[in-house]
């Protein structure tokens, strides 16, 4: 899926210039999204998370966090699923 779609369905451009690219995105409870990738940038929670990833090698990982965590974002193509049964929101800073 193309970036620009992912972030109709589920985000919202916050901030954008020359440099950066700051997108909002929220997931609904137990939501599960599509395949897509985003380039490298930083990952920003804005809430606590239960998440399942999905690569396209079929491995799976899944994790746990609190607000205010962050993680680096490789830019790896991959599937998210909410395993929460809370939404979750998160913003992601990409680097151009």
């Amino acid at each position: 899926m193309k970036k620009e779609a992912a972030v109709r369905e589920h985000g919202t451009i916050d901030f954008e210039n020359d440099a950066v690219r700051v997108l909002r995105f929220k997931y609904g409870p137990n939501d599960e999204y599509m395949r897509h990738e985003h380039i490298e940038g930083v990952l920003i929670f804005l809430s606590d998370h239960r998440i399942r990833v999905t690569y396209p090698d079929g491995k799976t990982v899944e994790t746990t966090a609190k607000a205010g965590n962050t993680l680096w974002d490789t830019g790896i193509k991959y599937l998210p699923e909410n395993l929460s049964d809370r939404p979750m929101e998160l913003m992601l800073v990409e680097m151009k």
